[in-house]
């Protein structure tokens, strides 16, 4: 019977997940660790058809009888009147098969997604029989079977590893694991163990593939910053291998962590009891019965279900699902012309951020209509600095009113020319954004803080550089806990922070393993915050 056995796989799962996720999940055995798992997973689908005759059952085994028991009586019982003629068996299938479909579904429209891009992308080489296709936009890296998509960025300017980690997944046969544990998530999707164990199996993979990364001879440092670097905005898919981020933290304590010691891998043993434990736990004679008993409604139920879905279909006019939007394309830029959101040297106002506020601060003109109408706040422009340092394209992404929105674009218009960004030794033109804030204090005045938070994002953007210069303190951005020997500047453009705040207390030193720290400075950037 369906539910039955889907009960008792997703026991067998959630008792699995416990087991690696005590035992096994720190050790650096990253293949033996994929392939405990995968066992883990053919073991809780096998052993509920494993069939053991016992004449006193053990006291787990009279639990299981009595869990069967009451799945039996809410299926025999009479169900309310509420429910007319059907049974709750009815209303269990109808649940579940309907997540059921809901899911497939899902995990169809993402390999039609898949299979899209990878159509849409133009294959740029072939290495050692796997196809490397370069996609227009900024797309997440991936691969999926014998192809690898990277965004034309990533080709042509990006750091080798992120090529030597996708073909990493290629040469271990990650989309495999992944295509199995997708398809088991489809039939398990109520329970937690099995979306839990696939996430456990995608960060093997990681690990897999990022020390396949540093043995190329990549240096550990830069690849951690480009790993944190791409930790934000990338696009994914459930049906592929990404340069995923889900897992930062884990991945870089992994790559700097000691090698397990050989005898720790006897700790897989521990399966076997489990295992075991499991067959003695099904090794009931009344599961035949109350399996016989629930398979019978199901049939039922199912046979019922198919009959109404198909009147209902005959009844109500065909409905076609909406798309779900997509972002328009991007026109390609002139050639000598293409824009950057983040490089490796990025603008600066000469001086400084400080410097950049004290030009808003001398130079602005506070309108006079604004002035009568008590209008105050907070104007985000962003713009475009050349590669000889001028600025263009100034347009604004937050308004307050016309008059105020007018004064942020002269300031920004007029401003000197910049310190231009730089990509690959070469000067290139860089997106940049900036918040100008305005307040009244009575008389015409110069922009400052308007409140509490706007007075906090204008301390990100002031302050960052002197943030790195605190040894005692911690960073952690957006919820990852930065390494100590990691720079604040390498990371972050002061454009992106949106707030910062500092915690000092015990319990959150300790939930990012900070003691000995005089406190963390948690910054939220713009891009998590969108």
């Amino acid at each position: 019977m369906m539910l039955v056995y889907q009960l008792k796989v997703g026991v067998l799962l959630l008792a699995f997940y416990l087991l690696f996720r005590l035992l096994l999940s720190r050790d650096t055995f990253h293949r033996l660790n994929r392939l405990t798992l995968l066992s883990m997973v053919a073991l809780s689908l096998v052993l509920p058809w494993v069939q053991l005759s016992v004449e006193r059952p053990s006291a787990v085994a009279r639990s299981v009888v009595m869990v069967e028991g009451l799945l039996v009586s809410g299926v025999s019982g009479a169900a309310p009147e509420s429910f007319s003629s059907a049974s709750v068996a009815h209303w269990c299938f109808w649940l579940y098969y309907a997540g059921l479909l809901f899911f497939a579904l899902r995990e169809a429209w993402s390999l039609w997604q898949l299979r899209r891009m990878i159509g849409r992308a133009e294959l740029a080489e072939e290495r050692e029989g796997v196809r490397i296709y370069v996609a227009d936009g900024d797309e997440a890296p991936f691969s999926w079977f014998r192809c690898v998509v990277l965004s034309r960025n990533d080709y042509e300017q990006g750091p080798r590893a992120i090529l030597t980690h996708e073909l990493a997944h290629v040469r271990c046969r990650h989309s495999l694991d992944v295509l199995l544990m997708n398809v088991l998530t489809i039939f398990q999707w109520w329970n937690p163990a099995a979306w839990l164990l696939r996430r456990e199996l995608q960060q093997v993979h990681e690990f897999e593939a990022d020390e396949a990364v540093l043995r190329e001879g990549v240096d550990a440092r830069q690849y951690q910053l480009l790993l944190i670097r791409k930790a934000v905005g990338d696009r994914l898919f459930t049906m592929a291998n990404n340069l995923s981020q889900r897992a930062l933290r884990q991945r870089i304590r992994m790559m700097s962590a000691r090698r397990s010691a050989p005898v720790a891998s006897l700790k897989l043993l521990l399966v076997v009891p489990v295992a075991l434990l499991a067959v003695l736990a099904f090794a009931q004679p009344a599961v035949k019965k109350v399996a016989a008993q629930v398979e019978s409604e199901s049939r039922q139920a199912l046979s019922e279900a198919i009959h109404e879905v198909a009147a209902v279909r005959k009844s109500e006019p065909s409905r076609q699902e909406p798309q779900p939007k997509r972002a328009e394309p991007k026109a390609p830029a002139a050639a000598g012309q293409q824009s950057y959101d983040v490089v490796e040297q990025m603008p600066e106002f000469p001086g400084g951020p400080k410097a950049l506020m004290t030009y808003f601060a001398t130079h602005v003109v506070y309108p006079q209509d604004a002035e009568e109408q008590g209008l105050q706040g907070r104007v985000v422009v962003t713009f475009i600095v050349n590669e000889d340092g001028s600025v263009s394209d100034a347009k604004v992404m937050r308004s307050i009113s016309p008059s105020l929105d007018a004064e942020a674009l002269r300031l920004v218009d007029e401003m000197p020319k910049w310190e231009p960004g730089v990509q690959s030794g070469k000067k290139v033109r860089v997106k940049f954004t900036v918040p100008i804030t305005f307040r009244l204090m009575g008389e015409p005045t110069e922009p400052s803080a308007s409140s509490a938070s706007d007075a906090q994002d204008e301390a990100s953007s002031l302050e960052v550089s002197s943030l790195a210069s605190l040894p005692k303190t911690a960073y952690v951005i957006d919820g990852l806990r930065i390494p100590d020997d990691l720079s604040i500047d390498d990371l972050l453009q002061v454009a992106d922070i949106a707030s910062i705040s500092v915690h000092k207390d015990a319990a959150t030193l300790r939930e990012y393993k900070a003691e000995g720290k005089t406190g963390i400075i948690y910054i939220h950037t713009k891009r998590v915050e969108k």
